[in-house]
């Protein structure tokens, strides 16, 4: 009963009876009358104005409801958020982006960015849920197993919640690349090349121009033509073009697409280039014929001179006429006259002088003489233009036993096969064109005749043409650069047919007014924005042609410099580096960050550095100036360290005494890295030791002369005077 009183008098339980109450404040409350406490708070000794504690089940409830609402909340952010992700139309363009006046990319990084905090705010929250009930587990003794299974009940729900909330974010995340990967996709060059890489061809070679992803927005635009210069003379009009190159060079490729505004009906020109440079020729047998088909016998000149071999000259022509395989005849020109009719394929085999060899081909129809094809056009001029109308004639085909009932024609143009005995034929691009007549008697006997035409483009049209320096990134849409921008532009490119254009005018912010005249000019853009640079040329002619280019004017941000002491020298090299002239006019530098090129760590330190370079190397020193917003820029130097030149020396302890004398040899002040040393004493001994000694025995005066070398057999020499003198 003892024990139980003092426990009674040495612990204060409160009303309700939860747990003990040590600390129940004395100070600053009211008390109250003994007589008016019960007869359990005086016996207990209990302070009847204290507050009861919050119950822990309300308690847990109340989180549970917060919970649950923020739950809801981010479900329906991250929902909402994946649906306008989703909203990307079949350009690339997300639908409410472009609603909202943004770009579409940026917007579509920003919402993938919100869908990511909301599942990492939920992933720590699950993490912390599981964190403490693996605590609560953890209290449970050994002994009580009924205990630790209720407590490892909520462990492995919170831990399943947490999988699943992976599961789902891992899916978010794919569903929001996937719709980034349709925004990107239409970011690229409008110009697409198969094959993709247009640098280091070997010619001969095909290249398959698209223009289907030009950045034209149909709902706004309609266009009107796709123009194609193929930078060789040859040109195309569809918006997806094969081009044949046969010689190597660099051929800058320029597509001009015409729109027009569906609403005021404004027509509009976008300029794009790309390069093609075709750095190698293959061994290529080029086979040319005066004439492809024809009544027998059918006599041929065949012509192998355009054949190429760019390492060197052709040592072998061989031609086969018939294509059983043997030679018959040989020489870069051949003539054969074909008595049968048929189809013949012609090939020419040719062979350098390293013995590679190559094959081309060409077919001849020999037809039979009873029916016989003929191509005339009226009033034929001396050069063919595209988009003129031309009449092609067959009437003076004939047939000796019937009368011709079908004629018809293949332009070679992609157009379709035509019939009658007179076409009219517009050609629709430049190029050349192999024209094919067939025609049919009353017997079904065919004759065949081809006739080859160059189509070219209409004089006196100039066509402007922009190129920068800077030039346009691959996959960008403008030119971009920091304020101040100096950009160079150069209208040297600009063509015309009639090679006299004599104006050069360039309007810089679209205004309508021309602010620089000339091919080349230099302009300095000194105001954050983008600029839709003009450029109008004109000829002799008074034709006008038009071509455009974007830049866009960043603000100047922030801005790195590197000056250093010395930026060559011989090893060991120190170098003292100074980025104190960096610049970040509307922010501040926070830290600098040094890399060498040696290999040593980079280093976060002040504006100021000093390094030493011990090996011979050519370095790129770097400094990352950092913002306080995180913003970066660098600049670097390269640095050369040469190794330290060889250069002989040595020191002696003495110059002159008396014989014998002996004299210590020391090389010490000698520069570089030698690896042998030869000493000549002068008295017909010599050594190789590194530091010798040597003894003068007679009276006289020796020249002594050391020569090193280093691995490289890099030799220098050095020589002094010993005087002996005679003992006394």
């Amino acid at each position: 009963m003892e024990n139980n009183n003092e426990n009674t008098n040495d612990i204060k339980v409160n009303t309700y009876g939860n747990e003990p109450n040590n600390n129940v404040p004395k100070m600053d409350q009211e008390k109250v009358e003994p007589e008016k406490q019960t007869i359990g708070q005086v016996k207990n000794n209990v302070d009847p104005t204290a507050k009861p504690p919050l119950d822990p089940t309300a308690r847990r409830k109340a989180i549970k409801k917060v919970l649950l609402v923020l739950g809801i909340v981010g479900a329906v952010i991250v929902a909402a958020s994946l649906f306008v992700v989703s909203q990307v139309d079949i350009d690339g363009n997300n639908v409410i982006a472009q609603t909202l006046g943004l770009n579409s990319l940026a917007f579509t990084n920003i919402i993938s960015t919100i869908v990511h905090i909301i599942f990492m705010l939920f992933s720590l929250v699950m993490v912390v849920f599981i964190l403490r009930s693996f605590m609560a587990v953890n209290r449970v003794p050994k002994e009580d197993p009924i205990g630790r299974k209720a407590a490892l009940k909520p462990l492995i729900i919170r831990g399943v919640i947490l999988f699943l909330l992976m599961v789902v974010w891992v899916a978010a995340f794919v569903f929001v690349e996937m719709n980034r990967s349709l925004v990107t996709k239409y970011l690229q060059n409008p110009i697409v090349t198969l094959p993709a890489q247009t640098l280091n061809l070997t010619a001969p070679v095909e290249v398959k121009f698209d223009a289907s992803h030009a950045p034209v927005d149909r709902a706004i635009f309609q266009v009107i033509s796709y123009d194609w210069d193929f930078g060789d003379g040859k040109t195309g009009t569809s918006q997806v073009v094969t081009h044949k190159y046969e010689r190597k060079g660099r051929f800058d490729v320029v597509l001009a697409i015409t729109k027009r505004n569906k609403t005021t009906s404004e027509e509009s020109k976008d300029t794009y280039a790309i390069t093609v440079v075709i750095d190698k020729q293959a061994l290529s047998a080029v086979v040319k014929a005066d004439k492809e088909s024809g009544a027998v016998p059918l006599e041929v000149s065949f012509d192998g001179s355009d054949s190429v071999n760019p390492d060197g000259t052709i040592s072998k022509y061989e031609w086969d006429f018939n294509g059983d395989g043997k030679i018959d005849a040989t020489g870069e020109t051949a003539k054969h006259t074909f008595e049968k009719a048929g189809r013949y394929k012609v090939s020419l085999k040719i062979t350098s002088a390293t013995g590679d060899t190559a094959v081309g081909e060409k077919e001849i129809m020999a037809g039979e003489s009873d029916v016989t094809a003929a191509i005339s056009i009226l009033n034929e001029p001396t050069e063919f233009l595209k988009d003129n109308s031309y009449i092609f004639k067959g009437d003076k085909s004939a047939s000796k036993n019937s009368t011709i009932e079908k004629y018809e024609w293949d332009f070679g143009d992609g157009t379709k096969p035509d019939t009658g005995k007179t076409i009219s034929h517009t050609f629709k691009k430049e190029g050349t064109f192999e024209i094919l007549l067939t025609v049919t008697d009353k017997n079904g006997s065919e004759g065949e005749v081809k006739k080859i035409i160059n189509i070219g483009t209409p004089k006196g049209n100039p066509k402007a043409i922009i190129i920068t320096d800077p030039v346009m990134k691959e996959g960008d849409l403008a030119i971009s650069g920091k304020l101040p921008f100096t950009v160079i532009f150069d209208g040297g490119s600009s063509a015309d047919s009639d090679q006299n254009i004599v104006d050069y005018k360039w309007d810089f912010n679209n205004d309508g007014k021309y602010e620089g005249f000339g091919k080349n000019i230099s302009h300095i853009f000194t105001e954050e924005g983008t600029y839709t640079v003009t450029l109008e040329v004109e000829d002799a002619d008074s034709n006008i042609s038009k071509a455009t280019a974007a830049v866009k004017v960043l603000a100047q941000g922030i801005q790195a410099s590197l000056k250093a002491d010395k930026v060559e020298g011989t090893a060991p090299l120190i170098v003292s580096f100074d980025s104190s002239g960096s610049t970040y006019k509307n922010g501040k530098i926070t830290s600098y960050k040094w890399e060498f090129g040696d290999n040593t760590a980079p280093k976060l330190s002040t504006a100021s550095i000093t390094h030493k370079y011990s090996a011979v190397g050519t370095y790129s020193a770097k400094v990352t100036i950092i913002g306080a917003d995180n913003s970066s820029d660098m600049a670097e130097l390269t640095i050369t360290v040469r190794e330290t030149p060889l250069t002989a020396c040595f020191t002696t302890n003495f110059k002159e005494g008396q014989a014998p004398l002996d004299v210590i040899f020391d090389p010490a002040c000698s520069t570089g890295t030698a690896a042998n040393y030869y000493w000549d004493f002068g008295d017909s001994a010599s050594s190789t030791d590194v530091k010798p000694t040597h003894s003068f025995t007679k009276e006289g005066t020796y020249k002594v002369e050391l020569q090193i070398t280093d691995v490289d057999n890099t030799v220098s020499s050095f020589d002094t005077e010993i005087k002996v003198l005679q003992k006394q």
